[in-house]
């Protein structure tokens, strides 16, 4: 099968947030989209959507994050320019920070991923982050990082600016979903997937 490959350059991408948006929530998974005043399940599913029909394609080369799609692949032209240029960001802050990428599973690895017990954990991906709540006290320390509006603290050199952008409501809104996932799914784990705009999905793994 003949394949077009494409190396993602080297370069700076500014990405443009809107305000947080009213969220969409069912039984098993709370999600949200936060460029629309009104969202549909289409419109709320696209990020995972995206997530998942590119990730396929991406690949790990000497430590950056490559995207290559067959050529009897189509894609969406507009999600196709906001993963180039995701995946450019990604990987320029990969390069500057010294960060190593797991070829195998794609996950940025952390430093500081040192957390005790009860704590929630996370993996950085070129999409994102998922954090992963296996506790009610994870949970919890979630909830007190997003009264403090920070998100993404473990790498906020890759993903903040944006994120911070948001404005309170945004963290706010979070954290009330979070808690409405938890308190209906008490004995289950969670996790919450957000990518690089701020759309986030919470769902039972």
């Amino acid at each position: 099968m003949k394949t077009k490959q494409i190396y993602v350059s080297f370069m700076a991408s500014a990405i443009l947030i809107s305000v947080a948006s009213p969220l969409m929530a069912n039984a098993d998974v709370v999600s949200s989209n936060v460029t629309t005043e009104q969202i549909s399940s289409n419109q709320a599913s696209s990020f995972t959507d995206i997530k998942d029909h590119f990730d396929s394609y991406v690949s790990v080369k000497n430590n950056q994050y490559v995207l290559i799609l067959p050529e009897n692949v189509q894609v969406n032209q507009n999600e196709f320019e906001q993963v180039v240029e995701q995946i450019n960001a990604v990987n320029q802050q990969v390069e500057t920070n010294k960060l190593i990428i797991n070829p195998v599973n794609k996950e940025i690895v952390s430093r500081a991923s040192a957390l005790k017990s009860s704590s929630y954990t996370s993996g950085y991906f070129w999409w994102g982050v998922c954090y992963y709540f296996r506790s009610n006290a994870a949970v919890y320390e979630m909830d007190h990082e997003l009264d403090n509006f920070t998100l993404y603290s473990g790498l906020s050199g890759i993903f903040g600016g944006p994120i911070a952008a948001l404005g309170a409501a945004y963290y706010h809104k979070v954290k009330s979903d979070l808690d409405y996932m938890n308190n209906i799914h008490p004995n289950d784990y969670l996790n919450m997937e957000v990518n690089w705009a701020g759309v986030y999905f919470i769902y039972v793994p």
